[in-house]
């Protein structure tokens, strides 16, 4: 079995030993309509879209000269040397491994960007809860844990950028749109 595997299975049974340990009750959510949840979903759509310029920003003077020493350096050796010489499709791999790992870094700083904004306060699955049935739960086990995962969800969605959170919304109002039809219906 591999590591990936091994890893699943662990957090199942810990998940499982949660469960079985602190008997969790459960979570009621709200009944708002679509409208509602669009806007409380747009702030976080806002702060994807500051953070992705941002660190586009960061990247761009951190990591941008050197990717445009490389394409410079590729347009150059394909002006002067055949298109399938090995040493062109060399500076190809370099750039490339180059901006993919740009992109890891970027993915990763976005990651704990999300994650640090999201420990602050900024969450998003509170949001669809009903806050006195909520409110019942606080401070125990089950509270605190729903915090914790609600940080990591909103620091991921919030890492991964606006163009996911406005996926999030369409896919909601166009659910929510067709449920409204076939409930007139």
């Amino acid at each position: 079995m591999n590591k990936f595997m091994v890893i699943v299975l662990l957090v199942i049974i810990a998940v499982i030993i949660a469960i079985v340990l602190t008997n969790p009750e459960l979570i009621n959510f709200s009944s708002k309509n679509v409208g509602d949840y669009t806007n409380l979903l747009t702030p976080l759509f806002l702060i994807a879209l500051f953070m992705e310029r941002g660190l586009e920003v960061f990247m761009t003077v951190w990591r941008g000269a050197e990717t445009s020493n490389k394409e410079l350096s590729l347009r150059q050796a394909k002006a002067v040397k055949a298109v399938n010489d090995p040493s062109i499709h060399e500076q190809e791999q370099k750039l490339q491994d180059y901006q993919n790992e740009t992109r890891k870094i970027s993915l990763a700083v976005s990651l704990c960007l999300g994650i640090i904004i999201s420990s602050v306060g900024i969450r998003a699955l509170e949001l669809f809860l009903n806050a006195e049935s909520f409110g019942k739960l606080k401070y125990t086990t089950q509270w605190y844990l729903f915090h914790v995962i609600d940080v990591l969800i909103t620091g991921a969605m919030l890492g991964g950028g606006s163009d996911g959170i406005h996926k999030i919304v369409s896919t909601l109002t166009t659910f929510m749109d067709s449920t409204k039809k076939n409930i007139k219906q």
